[in-house]
C-alpha cells in the first residue's frame, strides 16, 4: 500500500503539532512549579519574620532589659491614684450617701493584650498549631486581669463608700496591687505560671523551625 506525498504531509503536520503541544505542556508546567517554589519560599519567610516577632514580643515582659519587663510597671497603680483623686473630690457626699460610683479605668494590660490577640488570631503567616495556642494563652491571661480589675477596684470604691482606708489612701496603691496579684496565682496567671507557658510557647516555635533545619 502506498501511502501519497498529501497524506505524508499531513502525518507529518500532525505530528509536528502533537509534539509542539507537549513542548507547550510541558514549558507551562516547569515555569509553574518554578512560580510556586518562588512563592513558597517568600511565605516561608513571611512565616519565619512573624514567628520571630511573637517569640520576642511573647519575651518582652519577661525579659529584664525590656522597658515592658513586668516589674518596671504596675497593674492598678495609676487606676487606684484616680479614683482616690475622685473621691477625695467629692469625699463629703460619697460618705454621707455611703456610695461612690464611679467609672473604673481601664487596664493598659488587658488593653495591650487583647490588642496582640486580635493581631494573632487570624495572621495567615502564624501557623495555626502555634497561633491557636498564643490566642488561648493571651486570651486568658487578658480575661483574667479584665475580671480581677474590675472586681477589685469595685470592692476598693464600696469600701471607701463606708470610710475604710479614709486615712491611708497612698498606702492603698500597693495595697490593691498585690491583692490583683494574689488573685491573678489564684486563677494561674501569676508571672511565674505565665512566664512557664511563655517559655513553653517559645519551643513550640522552635520545634516548628526544626522541620526547615537542613
Amino acid at each position: 500500500m502506498q501511502i501519497s506525498l498529501d497524506e505524508v504531509q499531513k502525518i507529518a503536520q500532525t505530528a509536528f503539532y502533537i509534539t509542539l503541544a507537549v513542548v507547550t505542556v510541558l514549558t507551562f508546567l516547569r515555569a509553574k512549579k518554578g512560580l510556586l517554589s518562588n512563592v513558597n519560599t517568600e511565605y516561608h519567610k513571611k512565616v519565619i519574620e512573624r514567628l520571630d516577632k511573637l517569640s520576642e514580643t511573647l519575651l518582652e515582659e519577661y525579659d529584664f532589659d525590656s522597658p515592658k519587663h513586668w516589674s518596671k510597671h504596675s497593674l492598678v497603680d495609676a487606676a487606684v491614684r484616680k479614683i482616690n483623686k475622685e473621691f477625695l473630690i467629692s469625699k463629703a457626699d460619697i460618705l454621707r450617701e455611703g456610695k461612690f460610683e464611679t467609672g473604673i479605668p481601664t487596664n493598659q494590660d488587658y488593653e495591650r493584650l487583647s490588642r496582640l490577640v486580635q493581631r494573632i488570631k487570624s495572621d495567615p503567616f502564624i501557623p495555626e498549631v502555634i497561633r491557636d495556642k498564643a490566642v488561648d494563652l493571651l486570651g486568658t491571661r487578658a480575661d483574667a486581669i479584665f475580671e480581677v480589675h474590675i472586681n477589685e477596684l469595685t470592692k476598693y470604691c464600696n469600701q471607701l463608700a463606708k470610710g475604710k482606708y479614709d486615712e491611708n489612701l497612698d498606702g492603698m496603691v500597693s495595697v490593691i496591687h498585690n491583692r490583683v496579684i494574689t488573685e491573678l496565682n489564684k486563677r494561674g496567671c501569676g508571672i511565674v505560671e505565665i512566664e512557664g507557658e511563655v517559655h513553653k510557647l517559645r519551643l513550640t516555635i522552635q520545634e516548628y523551625f526544626r522541620e526547615f533545619h537542613p
